[in-house]
């Protein structure tokens, strides 16, 4: 009676799991990569970039900034200083004065949700883009945008972010984890229902009404950002061209990664958005599942059988998903190294959820 019950929660969930990827992999495929036409037109966009203790990275982000294809009248940048201690204000400065139009703010508080709160609310017009001070974009990457938002007149924009890193295999486990990350919220966007967003490139329209986001998390402003859109019933759409792809280092080490992946689940606790909790819970279960076959089986032959099958369909199902942004992203994972980060999977999943959600995290060290 037990096995028959496991088996059928356990593949219940699995057939609705490959269902949603399936579709998501499906409407993938089937976009094409937007191309910006040859207009004139254009609107006036704000880059606000929150940062803290960036001296090391931000030299990167502004010699990406300066070589940006969009008419300069047409854009600006404002630098929000999140309570720095090093040089990164004076880089800033440096790098920036008499070459673009830039601003650098102090924060009205603590943390990246404040500091952005802070640019956005000295943002009086037009289309405000984010992103991270770590990051580095494309010659046509505002451009690309501005022609996006011309015409299709969005309210939110979500955008692809590429993790680059070396090639040891804790590196490439969370490159693919990550590439999992943005097709699924690409799929999910594109399914006109956006369960997913990075902070590190985003775009949304400035509208006079207070963004009233959860201020229990000095962190992610991104996905608190997309629930008051949701909820707005705003248009949010995803732009799809690798001329918009945001580059980011990933953590260079494996307390930095797992502290990182932490912080993400520990907002999970402040979702409202049923669709979004609905989809966490689901591939949270798929893999718990996962990990108790896996357990069980080692004592009992049926239930090792179970694990088998589910890992097979689930690790060819997962496969597929990331294969198919391999060339988007430029990124690639053999068969080979994908099987073993799926052993490792469900019990880094689990253990990363409870760390989230019992520990407090940290971000940048604060």
């Amino acid at each position: 009676m037990t096995i028959t019950v496991v088996y059928i929660l356990a593949f219940s969930l699995l057939l609705v799991y490959i269902f949603i990827l399936s579709k998501y992999i499906r409407l993938w495929n089937s976009t094409p990569d937007f191309s910006f036409p040859k207009s004139d037109s254009e609107i006036l966009i704000t880059v606000i970039v929150p940062f803290y203790n960036e001296e090391k990275n931000i030299r990167k982000l502004i010699e990406s900034l300066l070589r940006q294809s969009l008419n300069s009248e047409s854009w600006r940048v404002l630098f929000v200083n999140d309570c720095s201690t090093d040089n990164s204000a004076n880089i800033i400065n440096r790098l920036c004065k008499g070459r673009i139009n830039y601003e650098i703010h102090n924060s009205n508080g603590f943390g990246k949700k404040t500091a952005l709160t802070t640019g956005i609310n000295r943002v009086k017009e037009g289309l405000i883009v984010t992103t991270d001070a770590d990051c580095t974009h494309s010659l046509h990457w505002l451009k690309t945008i501005s022609s996006f938002y011309i015409k299709h007149t969005p309210d939110m924009i979500i955008m692809p972010v590429r993790m680059t890193g070396g090639d040891s295999f804790w590196q490439q486990f969370q490159s693919s984890d990550f590439l999992a990350l943005q097709m699924v919220g690409a799929g999910a966007a594109l399914s006109c229902n956006p369960i997913l967003c990075n902070g590190a490139n985003l775009a949304f329209r400035k509208v006079d009404e207070i963004i009233k986001l959860n201020e229990k998390y000095a962190s992610g402003e991104d996905m608190f950002m997309l629930e008051w859109n949701r909820r707005k019933g705003r248009d949010i759409k995803y732009l799809k061209s690798k001329e918009v792809i945001a580059q980011t280092p990933g953590p260079e080490t494996v307390n930095q990664f797992l502290q990182q992946r932490a912080r993400w689940i520990s907002k999970v606790g402040g979702y409202s958005d049923i669709s979004i909790i609905l989809i966490s819970l689901l591939f949270f279960l798929v893999n718990l599942f996962q990990l108790i076959l896996l357990i069980t089986g080692l004592t009992n032959q049926i239930f090792m059988l179970l694990w088998l099958t589910l890992f097979t369909i689930k690790t060819i199902t997962d496969y597929s998903l990331i294969s198919s942004g391999f060339s988007f992203f430029d990124t690639k994972t053999t068969p080979g190294s994908f099987i073993l980060m799926q052993l490792t999977y469900p019990l880094y999943m689990i253990f990363v959820s409870f760390y989230g959600v019992v520990f407090p995290v940290k971000w940048k060290q604060k």
